[in-house]
């Protein structure tokens, strides 16, 4: 019940090279900017100790801007 080889290349490539780990700070106008896979994301966002969660779905062939809006 060891993992085979073809486990252990497909883990990598879906939990570690694949996967869009990133951690940015908005700029003077609340912009924050990053590149990923077409696919859903979920962004957190933290402001003031308190944090939300958006779910972000970037479609291939589209300019994807997204704009987050803080639910008090």
């Amino acid at each position: 019940m060891d993992p085979k080889p073809a486990y252990e290349a497909f883990d990598q490539l879906i939990n570690h090279q694949w996967r869009t780990n990133l951690s940015a700070k908005t700029d003077e106008v609340g912009k924050a900017r990053f590149r990923g896979f077409h696919g859903k994301y979920t962004a957190r966002v933290t402001s003031a100790g308190r944090t939300q969660e958006f779910e972000i779905d970037l479609a291939a062939g589209s300019a994807n801007h997204h704009e987050l809006t803080w639910k008090p």
